[in-house]
């Protein structure tokens, strides 16, 4: 078995690394944690350019439809940065959506998808 990354997974994670270094210096981290923003809305929208926000969503929904492998060398650079964007719930909340939501929800999905709107989890325990 081969466990190396692919060239294409080497060139996201390079990316996203590139993206949230870039983005999180230490004026901007300090600015955010005083703001009071929920996430780093800028990066946000940094990450939804290159489609970073729908890596792991399926392609049947419009998502780019790669993996778990893919999304975690976004969450990698994302952690190693500090960057606060919501990638991966956004991500999760939207796949599930689209594998076991019914059509009526294909509206959120889509929006997921296209950056304009943004979904979030809340899990609560029984």
């Amino acid at each position: 078995m081969d466990f190396e990354l692919s060239e294409e997974q080497r060139a996201i994670a390079e990316m996203a690394g590139s993206l949230m270094s870039d983005y999180c210096t230490d004026e901007r981290l300090r600015d955010w944690d005083l703001c009071g923003q929920a996430y780093m809305q800028d990066l946000w929208h940094s990450c939804v350019q290159p489609g970073l926000h729908a890596l792991a969503i399926p392609e049947a929904a419009g998502g780019s439809g790669l993996g778990m492998t893919e999304l975690v060398q976004i969450l990698d650079a994302q952690g190693g940065a500090l960057a606060q964007v919501p990638l991966w719930r956004h991500q999760l909340a939207a796949t599930t959506l689209a594998q076991f939501g019914d059509k009526a929800l294909a509206p959120w999905v889509e929006q997921a998808v296209a950056g304009s709107g943004l979904l979030t989890l809340s899990l609560d325990g029984l």
